[in-house]
């Protein structure tokens, strides 16, 4: 996800969330927007850059509810409530998920090709007409001929 993009889905998420509370009431117009770009930035920065946008919103939805779990006030949480939240918040996420989370790094070529077969998206023709590629996919074993029988009609 890009950062900008991040910071888009943090900025539309934390500013439904501020309406639950009440604002500071000695405070400007200018400040207080200053003040949600200082809450997004510290939510963003404590989520790993590879989360994708799906999770994203599972860990936000997270973050909601350790906020209400930490800040016990109707006023607008601290900046250290939202740190804190967040940090928590990916942990639970991270840990809920880490059994079918990749976290080898970038996908390899075989991998993104086995995903496509089990999308029944396109595939380069020398997989299937090369017999030591399709073999080798075979061999890997996330894959069966029954995957490949669509291709080969």
């Amino acid at each position: 996800m890009k950062y900008d993009d991040r910071m888009r889905m943090v900025s539309k998420w934390l500013t439904e969330l501020l309406k639950r509370y009440t604002p500071p009431t000695t405070t400007d117009h200018e400040t207080l927007r200053k003040e949600v770009m200082l809450h997004v930035e510290d939510i963003n920065k404590n989520i790993p850059s590879q989360i994708e946008p799906n999770e994203m919103e599972h860990i936000l939805n997270e973050v909601d509810g350790q906020v209400r779990a930490n800040h016990g006030a109707r006023t607008w949480p601290t900046s250290k409530t939202f740190i804190i939240s967040t940090k928590e918040a990916v942990k639970i996420y991270l840990d809920r998920t880490k059994d079918i989370r990749v976290t080898s790094g970038p996908k390899s070529s075989d991998e993104i090709l086995e995903d496509r077969i089990r999308k029944g998206e396109g595939i380069p023709d020398y997989y299937l007409k090369d017999t030591l590629s399709r073999e080798r996919l075979l061999e890997r074993g996330n894959i069966t001929i029954k995957d490949l029988e669509k291709y080969l009609q």
